[in-house]
């Protein structure tokens, strides 16, 4: 995890500083970039869980692609969302509930999955 969080956090802050630095961009597209990354980070702590747990290159394999999937479905389910849509091309971000109900939800699931192989671990029985 801590080697993908290294390019992670630069290509997120990257994202964040094309679109604030770019003259011809709209800035209302920040939030939406916000969420986009976060989601590919959580996406990444669930291939990674996903790694931890199965027994199978097959099983990860076919997790790997699922949720690549996901990503897809992610901007689909995001973009139409009024308060994402409406307001993309506006010259300024709009930081309003949707977006921190949206970066909560990322949070709490990238919490619970960062945790989940811990817990799993405390449980057994036998470590050999």
């Amino acid at each position: 995890m801590l080697c993908f969080l290294v390019p992670w956090a630069t290509l997120s802050a990257g994202a964040v500083v094309l679109v604030l630095a770019n003259p011809g961009m709209a800035d209302g597209i920040l939030p939406f970039t916000i969420l986009l990354c976060g989601f590919l980070l959580t996406n990444f702590a669930m291939i990674l869980c996903c790694a931890l747990f199965a027994r199978s290159e097959g099983v990860i394999t076919l997790a790997i692609i699922v949720h690549n999937i996901n990503i897809s479905l992610f901007i689909f389910v995001i973009g139409p969302i009024s308060a994402f849509r409406d307001h993309l091309q506006d010259p300024s971000p709009t930081w309003g509930p949707e977006f921190w109900t949206v970066l909560a939800i990322e949070s709490a699931v990238l919490l619970i999955i960062c945790s989940l192989p811990y817990f799993v671990a405390a449980r057994r029985r036998d470590f050999i």
